[in-house]
């Protein structure tokens, strides 16, 4: 062994060869071998016998050093990982094609190959998808199981199937495990056998992982069987009931409904009538959470078996003697017999996916997409039970609301109100006891809710943790907001710091007594200036404001958006190199456009849409009509393909009135022979879909990894889903909600726009499913997570350029500083030089900033003063009156107001909002004139016209300390008279300070007020009428279950937006609330049963 250890090393060495060990290297040898699967077995088979001996029973179920565990498992998997690590050159890609080779004949023969590595939870897909390329087009049968550790899955498996699976006493099974088994039917070619590891476990004591393993089987299986010991097990019952929970909110490519078997191994008695109670409970368990739909259980699907093995003495009855182990005749003749019925049974699972799992390489994708999406979204494994689960929804909804309520808008603007004159600490001495408060009432209301609702421990601590982050988060906001109002202080206190300092070193150099030459003094101070002014930009950390931006608007958005957001960690920190590279010389339209292709890369990497069992509607064959009405798919290619299927297929497609007739016809006498027209133009549009359907599941696989965007024009690459333009379209509605009232100007990222852009996005994807929907296919969660993960990428950007722009305008402010201190420090250490006249220009010239700054201050409190007068100013409000002027409205308006009615709603508001204008113009212009009569006072007691100042000008005067104390006077009168002198430019300069709303205002507050008028952009699918719930009320999800869409104000007659009756042709004067469930309604080119579209639009 020694030599051929040293002939390997040499001849690597000799060849240049970065060497992988030399276990390794021996285990690459072998595989070089002509009867390598032989001498796999034989190693696997010493390896295992060694293990025996130098490790007890009891160990090896623990963590054990890699001498006491290794396995062939253990070598496989580093051979794969030392092939992903070497450089790529001809030598080493000819040895990871023996290793791949070998693998594949290594699977084919039927043995055990890794599928999640369960130490590490790690997934070798990349491997796995080269070694099963030879099986592409083999069909597939998926069946695995899962129950509590040593409860004889692997035994079952290997008697039922003739798998080779490791069996042992204890933990034998780490991760999960599959072996393909060769089928002698007609129905797949082969059958491949998941074997998991045991749940329940005593060494792990992960039930987070347990139900990981058991949601991946349920997946990615058509047949899960649940091995048990004796009675069934009821926390394993839970798990399973929870995990067909999480397949609902899992939305991507999954095995629809797959079959479950429980097996109830090792009973004395074998009657399954006498646990009839439990397979009983299990099934309404189902039904009662609305579940029976997500896996198939049935009571014909609960097995008995007795005890595999049986222990028997030897002829001498010896007791010192070992026991004999023999197998139970009876186990193995009904484990056959089991087989039997568990493959027919998995048919029907089968039938149903035969779409997605076509082959072991199409399997292997939708496991790769959910093996990441438990990844990425731990809700679908955190919770113990679905009652947990709904607790914990409830809850987070109550304590949104409550943020809600504690953290309104009229305590933030009295937070920051008191902030303005603080310093940093100041307004951390401020917030510390507000947010102690604030964290006591609401852990005390929440004690209550959670002693009212029964909550149990795990959702208790989750949601005071939840709380705890919200109440962090919401004083974190509070604190930037602060900080930016007193003068931008987050940034701001970084140049008072700096100018501090540059003070302080004047005055330690004036304090010396050095005289200079004013040269040197000029050059002294720019080297101070310069200083300082480089330790100010070294202290604004461009990569740690943007992390806490990052962070900060992700815990913001998590209120409004919570089942398509991923884990923080490992869904949206990797975005925060693109952040950090980032500079502000970049355009806009450059960073949008990276963004695009950013996104765009990460849409590609999954399938883009979930597919659902394909049952097209028969009541609305598939039209020109409804292609014309799309939106977001590829209308110009549909419209193309869909007039070549008609042509090639010699069908002519019915006019509207027709197909009015034909859905009339199929849904009023169903029961009779349609004509051969209809019956073929039916039968045609679901050949259509089906072909369609099956183009889009599969397109995303034609845009190369390389290829950043797809153009919507691209002759090349023919997409009906262009993730390109969809996440543009996303781009887009961001950044046309962060607008401001002018095109160049971006709006305060506040929590209200946050919750504002979740809405329109949720939107967006409820009007790509409804496209998707004659498909019977929706976007997957990898997409729908994309969508969101986009917009906390550019929100965050824009909250961090707020920060940016506020650090380098408050430098600008100390820059006009400079000379003021330049000439101070010039007349202080060079001699005969006086200062006076400079001086008092500066003088004048901090007086006006000062007295600017406190105008503007003043002006916004007046602003907000004046608002909440009209905290009632909402959608409804103004819909409301509208509504009041139906009977009395032109005939223009009225027509105006039923075909656009959000516009006539915000002409309205804006009427209104005049109004409310003109007041807050004459309040600030009273203002200005207040501080006009400040300034003069000034000058009057200058000039000993007024021995005491008003007010305003000693608050002015207080502000201005240290401005003061920084003037240096040689001649009094020569000082005062050049200050007189600036009296009539200062007056003149302030007089022309513009004094309105759209100047004063810094909190985006029309377009705020503007968003709450325009309000929710959906309308009522049926009748058309606005939604007109404010919905920045809640803080959830627009849409959700406590947030949902509605008409408040009553809905409008359909007749209102040009509904009529199919057969008759009169207009419609129904309402929403007089549709009966069992009715049939059209929309569009839709019909639907009431009962049915409610469905369709919970939300």
């Amino acid at each position: 062994m020694t030599l051929v250890r040293q002939d390997i090393t040499e001849r690597r060495q000799k060849q240049g060869l970065t060497t992988g060990g030399v276990i390794y290297d021996l285990f690459v040898e072998m595989l070089k071998t002509s009867d390598a699967l032989m001498c796999l077995n034989l190693l696997s088979i010493e390896l295992k016998e060694q293990r025996n001996r130098v490790v007890s029973t009891g160990e090896q179920a623990n963590q054990l050093p890699i001498q006491k565990k290794l396995s062939l498992e253990l070598l496989w998997r580093n051979a794969i990982v030392c092939r992903q690590s070497h450089p790529s050159d001809d030598d080493n890609e000819s040895i990871e094609r023996l290793i791949v080779q070998r693998y594949f004949e290594y699977i084919r023969a039927g043995f055990p190959f890794e599928i999640i590595d369960g130490d590490n939870y790690y997934f070798p897909h990349s491997f796995l998808a080269k070694a099963l390329s030879n099986f592409r087009n083999k069909r597939i049968l998926v069946i695995s199981v899962i129950g509590p550790q040593n409860s004889g899955k692997s035994t079952l498996l290997n008697y039922m199937f003739g798998t080779f699976f490791d069996v042992r006493d204890g933990r034998c099974t780490r991760g999960i495990y599959g072996s393909f088994v060769k089928s002698n039917r007609r129905d797949f070619d082969y059958i491949m056998i998941i074997d998991t590891e045991g749940l329940l476990g005593v060494e792990r004591e992960d039930k987070e992982f347990d139900r990981r393993l058991v949601l991946f089987c349920l997946a990615v299986s058509h047949l899960v069987i649940v091995n048990m010991i004796g009675e069934v097990n009821e926390s394993l019952k839970t798990m399973l009931t929870l995990c067909a929970d999480s397949l609902k909110q899992m939305n991507v490519n999954r095995v629809p409904q797959p079959t479950v078997h429980f097996i109830l191994n090792q009973k004395a008695d074998l009657n399954i009538q006498n646990n009839q109670a439990a397979i009983d409970k299990i099934i309404a368990d189902l039904k009662s959470f609305d579940l029976s739909g997500m896996i198939d259980i049935k009571p014909e699907t609960f097995h008995t078996l007795p005890n595999a093995f049986k222990k028997e003495r030897g002829p001498l009855n010896d007791t010192n003697l070992p026991c004999l182990i023999k197998t139970e005749p009876d186990f193995i003749e009904l484990v056959q017999l089991l087989c039997g019925k568990i493959v027919n049974s998995a048919l029907a699972c089968l039938s149903r996916s035969s779409e997605q799992f076509t082959d072991p390489l199409h399997w292997l994708q939708s496991a790769i997409t959910v093996f990441d999406t438990l990844q990425k979204f731990a809700d679908l494994t955190y919770y113990r039970d679905i009652d947990e689960r709904r607790q914990d929804y409830e809850i987070r909804e109550y304590i949104s609301a409550k943020l809600a309520e504690e953290f309104s808008s009229p305590y933030r603007d009295q937070i920051t109100a008191e902030s303005v004159n603080k310093n940093e600490r100041q307004i951390e001495e401020m917030l510390i006891p507000e947010m102690e408060k604030k964290q006591k009432d609401l852990n005390e209301d929440l004690e209550k809710h959670l002693k009212s609702t029964k909550t149990s421990d795990t959702i208790r601590k989750r949601c005071k943790q939840f709380l705890l982050a919200q109440i962090i988060e919401q004083f974190n906001a509070l604190r930037t907001t602060c900080k930016m109002v007193s003068e931008r202080a987050q940034v701001q206190l970084l140049v008072q710091s700096g100018t501090g300092d540059l003070k302080q070193l004047i005055e330690d150099i004036i304090a010396k007594g050095t005289l200079m030459s004013e040269q040197s003094a000029s050059e002294d101070f720019d080297h101070m200036y310069n200083s300082i002014i480089k330790n100010i930009k070294k202290n604004f950390d461009k990569k740690e404001r943007v992390t806490l931006a990052l962070r900060h608007i992700y815990s913001i958005y998590c209120i409004y958006e919570k089942n398509c957001l991923p884990d923080y960690n490992s869904g949206v920190l990797n975005h925060l190199p693109w952040l950090q590279h980032l500079t502000s010389e970049v355009q806009e339209e450059y960073i949008l456009d990276e963004l695009a292709v950013l996104f765009t890369q990460v849409a590609y990497e999954y399938p883009l849409v979930e597919e659902h069992t394909f049952t097209p509607d028969a009541m609305n064959p598939y039209s020109t009509k409804v292609i014309e009405d799309l939106v977001h798919l590829n209308q110009k290619l549909l419209k193309h393909r869909f007039k070549q299927f008609l042509a090639s297929n010699s069908i002519t497609e019915p006019t509207q009135k027709e197909l009015s007739t034909l859905r009339y016809v199929l849904n009023a006498i169903k029961n009779q022979v349609v004509t051969s027209k209809e019956e073929k133009y039916t039968a045609a549009t679901k050949n259509f879909l089906c072909l369609i359907r099956k183009d889009i599941k599969h397109e995303w696989k034609s845009v190369s990894k390389d290829r950043s965007i797809v153009s919507d024009d691209d002759s090349h690459v023919q997409l009906h889903i262009q993730a390109s333009k969809l996440l543009r379209n996303v781009i887009q509605s961001i950044v046309k909600a962060t607008r401001g009232n002018t095109a160049d100007e971006t709006r305060q990222i506040q929590t209200d726009l946050i919750q504002k852009i979740v809405g329109v996005i949720s939107t967006l994807i409820k009007d790509i499913n409804l496209e998707l929907s004659p498909f019977c296919l929706s976007l997957n969660k990898p997409l729908k997570s994309t969508f969101h993960i986009c917009a906390i990428v550019l929100l965050t950007k824009y909250y961090y350029n707020e920060q940016e722009n506020h650090f380098l305008q408050t430098l600008n402010t100390l820059n006009n500083t400079k000379d003021h201190l330049k000439s101070y420090f010039i007349t202080m250490v060079v001699l005969n030089i006086s200062n006076d006249s400079n001086g008092a220009v500066s003088l004048c010239k901090q007086l006006k900033d000062y007295m600017l700054k406190s105008f503007v201050d003043e002006g916004q409190k007046s602003i907000n003063s004046e608002l909440r007068k009209y905290d009632n100013l909402n959608r409804k409000w103004v819909q409301d009156r509208c509504d009041g002027e139906l009977l009395s409205a032109e005939k223009k308006w009225f027509m105006d107001y039923i075909e656009n009615p959000t516009k006539v709603i915000e002409q309205s508001f804006n009427d209104t909002w005049n109004n409310i204008k003109q007041s807050i113009n004459q309040n600030l212009i009273q203002l200005k004139m207040y501080h006009i009569e400040a300034l003069v006072n000034f000058f009057y007691c200058i000039q000993a016209q007024l021995y005491k100042p008003d007010i305003k000008l000693m608050e002015i005067t207080k502000a201005m300390t240290t401005v003061y104390h920084s003037c240096t006077i040689d001649n009094l009168s020569a000082f005062l008279h050049c200050v007189l002198q600036e009296k009539g430019a200062m007056l003149t300069e302030f007089g022309t300070q513009k004094c309105d709303f759209d100047t004063i205002d810094t909190q985006d507050t029309y377009a705020r007020l503007l968003d709450k008028i325009r309000g929710c952009p959906d309308r009522c699918p049926w009748c058309q009428r606005p939604c007109d719930v404010d919905h920045t009320l809640i803080k959830s999800n627009p849409g959700s279950e406590s947030n949902k869409r509605r008409c408040a104000t009553g809905h409008a007659l359909r007749a209102m937006n040009g509904y009529k009756f199919e057969e008759t042709d009169e207009a419609s004067l129904f309402m929403c609330e007089q549709i009966k469930d069992g009715q049939t309604i059209v929309v569009g080119s839709l019909r639907k049963r009431w009962s049915q579209f409610k469905l369709d639009h919970r939300d």
